[in-house]
């Protein structure tokens, strides 16, 4: 059975302890909750809170001593492993540091291998109205990285303030699945209860299960039904996989008028856009799944562009890779084999990786094969489906990609049969079973 888990994340000093508090307290002698805590410093202050305040609370592990985004990934995969393998509670909550970004924890999570024991829920972003700022890069990224938000401290809020707020959230897109308005953290008794899926009842959009067994047809929406306009919505599952270079064909085509769309895409999580014929895609901290609406002419043949669409998704395929492949701007490929790394390089991990093992080569020499130039972007993917964010080039450093241990395939418990591995102070990447890297 899979055990929930709840992120409760946002920006610092909001009321994310306060609200996970109450959370767990409501349920009090009803379950038994496990709580993680990232404190960013090492003085551990707010799971000292927690551990003190909290009812119903079988244990409270700290992560200290930095974002588990960025200097912890692994401590977080391993303290909850420990929880499902020794606690056993019924549910897990995690605070992320107050400088955290919840697409990182819930990356981290698949990334770890713990999918397929977990039940995410939806990600509880916290804000403080008289706080928030838009335009502050990490604020933004909680913000669209929420699914449920978390209005707070809404007694000391001045009007002008909830206004803004409110305006926000009428027209983001894709809208949060709800949207609560609070003081001192209390939140509804059902919150753990609720779903990552759409509620059916607040939007006309046909639905793909996670596992992709897509299904729909075009509708009009009131907005936008006039006589010569027709426009449709999509929503799969987060599992499905976009080709990007394939979707990007699709959006070319004239007859698109406006489009809009989150992806799961082989390049990462993408945001894409086409308006007065333009394309633009860039990154998104959205996670929940891959989605979209789409507005032609009546003329137009929607279903064929549609089934263009569904074309350009493919569940990637998950096993043990015999190779690493390489893929450029101009889509040339090139497979690299255990033998082929061995012969860029066989460095000792021990020596640039404390308490890791095993033989790997400068992650760059291997990019180099593709005469990439110093400011090309490169994403990693792994066997799961998941990728990197976009890194550039001469940001790889001393990233290693280990590829044997002791002569032998690095086995799958320690990530093989391919890795990433970072030193201490590199670009943050760390990916197990890659599969392949590709230039954009």
């Amino acid at each position: 059975m899979r055990i929930p888990v709840h992120i409760v994340s946002g920006f610092l000093g909001v009321g994310k302890t306060t609200t996970l508090t109450a959370l767990v307290a409501a349920r009090a002698g009803s379950e038994r909750a496990a709580l993680v805590v990232n404190d960013f410093g090492e003085a551990a202050i707010d799971a000292s809170r927690l551990g003190g305040e909290t009812d119903g609370a079988e244990r409270v592990l700290n992560i200290p001593g930095g974002c588990v985004c960025c200097t912890a990934p692994e401590g977080l995969v391993r303290v909850v492993g420990e929880l499902l393998d020794v606690t056993r509670p019924d549910r897990i909550y995690i605070e992320p540091s107050g400088l955290g970004r919840p697409r990182d924890v819930v990356d981290m999570l698949v990334r770890g291998g713990l999918a397929s024991r977990v039940d995410l829920r939806p990600v509880i972003v916290v804000l403080d109205p008289e706080k928030f700022d838009a335009s502050d890069p990490l604020m933004h990224e909680q913000w669209e990285g929420g699914d449920v938000l978390v209005v707070n401290r809404i007694d000391l809020a001045s009007e002008a303030a909830l206004g803004r707020i409110r305006e926000a959230v009428r027209t983001k897109w894709p809208p949060f699945l709800r949207v609560i308005e609070t003081s001192h953290g209390a939140l509804p008794a059902d919150v753990p209860d609720w779903s990552r899926a759409e509620p059916a009842q607040d939007h006309g959009h046909d639905h793909d299960d996670d596992h992709g067994h897509g299904h729909g047809h075009g509708h009009d929406h009131d907005a936008d039904s006039t006589v010569n306009f027709h426009s449709a919505s999509r929503i799969v599952g987060p599992s499905e996989v976009y080709d990007w270079r394939a979707l990007n064909d699709v959006l070319q085509d004239a007859a698109i008028l406006r489009f809009k769309g989150m992806f799961h895409s082989d390049i990462g999580w993408i945001r894409v856009d086409r308006a007065g014929g333009v394309v633009e895609q860039r990154g998104t901290p959205w996670r929940r799944d891959s989605r979209f609406d789409l507005i032609v002419a009546t003329s137009t043949d929607l279903e064929g562009i549609l089934a263009k669409v569904e074309a350009a998704r493919s569940r990637p395929a998950v096993g043990e890779p015999d190779g690493v492949e390489l893929v450029d701007a101009d889509a040339n490929r090139m497979e690299l084999t255990r033998g082929g790394l061995a012969r860029l390089g066989a460095l000792d991990v021990a020596a640039s990786v404390p308490g890791r093992v095993g033989t790997a080569v400068l992650l760059r020499d291997v990019v180099g094969l593709l005469s990439a130039p110093s400011d090309a972007r490169v994403v990693l993917s792994a066997a799961d489906g998941m990728i990197t964010e976009p890194i550039r080039v001469d940001a790889l450093g001393d990233a290693l990609l280990v590829y044997a241990l002791d002569g032998q395939p690095l086995p799958k418990g320690q990530g093989g049969p391919f890795r990433v591995l970072v030193p201490a102070g590199g670009t943050c990447a760390n990916v197990k079973a890659l599969t392949r890297i590709r230039i954009l």
